[in-house]
């Protein structure tokens, strides 16, 4: 698949590593990990005119030192923090209008850290948590917790508990919510996890041939996985979307130094099978499937121009 670069309205702002996108309404939303003082953009789409940066950067009320996920409807956006046990609520109205205030701050039991992602449920919100035993924390919008679910899947092999202290951080997932649907994909691995909050019958665990995430001892070193494994998620129509790297890593964690391939896989939630894979042209860390199921809008944070698009084949 062929990406195109996606151009801004006038000057581009400066996006220091853009990644999270998502596009609601004729907004895009769009994380930025290195923006300076802010976390968060919005931009008028498709034209891509800057309407608000939002989430500031630090200690105060109101504030966040990062972000572990946001949710977006027609009225709210909601950010929740990466390193306290806060949730930011944005009214969309506001940020159309330029205004980055949350209308208010809900305050969680510290339990819920670390947040390492969060989503959108039927009857709430989700947390990923670096429990081994309570992979996923369900709250309200009122600060509260509502259950404590799923332990992290048995190993395959021993090899994964070659360092069963780290295991937590091994299964470091990206995930993806829709009504009573949450799926994991590891970063590290090759496992996909998909849990149907009302029907565990339908609960899957899919290891494709990278497997489990594992623990790489080599004399005194050790290391966090053996793969760059799935970097972001999206659902769509009963069909979940999954970016895949399958680079091998160094000691040292980062990706041997060779062509990079980047694949978006197209899977059957109700089944759990691949269906199509895409081989992509450029290293995308994010993206966000539009309602049209064929649009993909993009973040590129290698290049100079982070944002892009391309188009899925009928």
């Amino acid at each position: 698949m062929s990406v195109a670069s996606l151009p801004f309205e006038g000057d581009m702002p400066f996006l220091g590593y853009a990644c999270d996108l998502t596009v609601v309404d004729s907004i895009l939303y769009l994380q930025d990990v290195k923006g300076g003082g802010t976390l968060l953009r919005a931009f008028s789409y498709p034209s891509l005119k800057l309407l608000c940066s939002f989430v500031n950067r630090g200690h105060g009320p109101g504030e966040m030192l990062g972000v572990s996920g946001y949710t977006v409807d027609a009225d709210s956006l909601r950010v929740f923090a990466a390193n306290d046990h806060k949730m930011a609520v944005y009214a969309v109205s506001d940020i159309r209008q330029g205004v980055g205030t949350p209308s208010r701050m809900v305050e969680y039991p510290a339990s819920c850290m670390p947040a390492l992602a969060f989503g959108k449920v039927s009857d709430g919100f989700v947390l990923l948590h670096a429990s081994p035993e309570h992979r996923l924390i369900l709250i309200d919008d009122a600060g509260n917790v509502v259950a404590e679910k799923y332990k992290i899947p048995d190993p395959e092999s021993d090899k994964s508990d070659i360092w069963p202290e780290a295991r937590p951080y091994l299964w470091q997932s990206a995930l993806a919510s829709d009504g009573s649907v949450v799926v994991l994909g590891t970063r590290l691995g090759e496992v996909l996890e998909i849990y149907d909050l009302q029907d565990s019958s339908r609960n899957k665990i899919i290891r494709g041939e990278g497997g489990d995430p594992e623990a790489v001892v080599r004399g005194t070193m050790r290391q966090l996985g053996r793969i760059n494994g799935f970097q972001e998620l999206d659902m769509l129509d009963g069909k979940l979307y999954a970016l895949y790297d399958g680079s091998e890593l160094t000691i040292g964690g980062e990706v041997e130094d060779k062509p990079r391939k980047i694949f978006l896989r197209v899977y059957d939630l109700s089944a759990g099978e691949l269906e199509r894979v895409y081989e992509l042209d450029r290293c995308i860390s994010s993206f966000d499937i539009l309602p049209d199921g064929r649009t993909v809008v993009a973040a590129d944070p290698t290049s100079e121009q982070q944002l892009c698009i391309f188009t899925l084949p009928e």
